[in-house]
This record gives structure tokens, sequence and C-alpha cells, in this order.
């Protein structure tokens, strides 16, 4: 299992989900993938998406105007 993080600080919507996809799609099953991005409507597009993809979210939180996930990928 890696480890992996997608810095997405300063990027608009929808780029911070892009680079969340991408980064999921070309991680192995049970990878752990990082997001950090600083756009206000990430925080409820990443519960959205993870739904949505069957990626399990472990973590959400928001450390002075940084949203910071984690992401498990689930095989599919």
């Amino acid at each position: 299992m890696a480890e992996r993080l997608v810095n997405a600080r300063g990027m608009r919507c929808p780029q911070p989900i892009v680079e969340t996809a991408r980064a999921v799609n070309a991680a192995a099953e049970l990878d752990i993938i990082i997001v950090e991005a600083t756009d206000e409507g990430f925080f409820r597009d990443i519960k959205a998406w993870c739904a949505k993809t069957n990626n399990e979210l472990v973590s959400l939180e928001n450390r002075l105007g940084v949203y910071r996930a984690v992401i498990k990928k689930i095989g599919r």
C-alpha cells in the first residue's frame, strides 16, 4: 500500500477533483491518496465524488483554510 500526496492548493473548481481523480486512477487498490486544497467547494465536492466513485473517504478536515482529504482507493 502506497501513499500519494496531491497538492491542489490555489486551484479552483473543478481542478482539485480532476487532480484527485487522476491520482486515484493511477493508484493501486488500497493505496492512500492525500489531497490538500484551498477551494471552499472542495469540502462538499470530495464527499460527493467519493460516494459516486465508491472510494473510501477516510478523513476530511479544514486546517486554517486548507482542506485535507484522506482517500483509500477501493478496487473496481
